[in-house]
């Protein structure tokens, strides 16, 4: 089966939630690494909505303790 534009993006959104989430709840840190590119430049943390960010990362390997805990 062949999946046009749209419902081929939205297959691939929920197949990454779902690998994320399947990572997380196996505490398996670095496959939940593995699905951001190596070129991930920057990641943060905003806890509530108009804040800055509470935590800045800046590469895929800085988020191995996040993912650790």
């Amino acid at each position: 089966m062949h999946l046009g534009g749209e419902s081929a993006d939205r297959l691939a959104i929920r197949e990454l939630i779902e690998a994320y989430a399947h990572c997380a709840d196996r505490r398996d840190a670095k496959g939940q690494m593995a699905l951001f590119t190596a070129g991930t430049p920057h990641f943060g943390c905003i806890e509530r909505q108009g804040s800055k960010p509470s935590m800045e990362l800046h590469s895929r390997e800085a988020l191995a303790p996040v993912f650790a805990s």
